[in-house]
């Protein structure tokens, strides 16, 4: 064994590396609590233009500052942008309107 260095067992930690049961709970708790929140951030939009095309986005569109287009990161990470007048919704993905019947039932 060399001077100044400790051995230690397969599995053990040194006394300054552990951490009470305690402590450990809080700690995965946080950590855990911490994935949550931030996988929420990570969303896609679809964008419906006037002519029906569907597209979706890597970021939540936002108005330029001249108000005359959207802007937005498509799936690629490319900024990219249109114009206000051809878009008709823009909606978080996932939540998809219900689509309209096709023909209506008689009485």
């Amino acid at each position: 064994m060399l001077i100044g260095s400790t051995s230690l067992e397969a599995g053990s930690l040194p006394a300054r590396l552990r951490v009470p049961a305690a402590h450990a709970k809080v700690l995965l708790l946080v950590a855990s609590l911490g994935v949550l929140l931030t996988t929420g951030c990570a969303r896609h939009y679809n964008i419906t233009l006037t002519n029906n095309h569907v597209i979706t986005t890597g970021s939540k569109p936002k108005l330029n500052k001249t108000g005359d287009a959207f802007v937005f990161k498509d799936r690629m990470g490319n900024l990219t942008s249109l114009p206000k007048g051809s878009v008709k919704q823009i909606e978080p993905q996932g939540h998809e309107a219900a689509p309209e019947a096709p023909f209506k039932a008689s009485k």
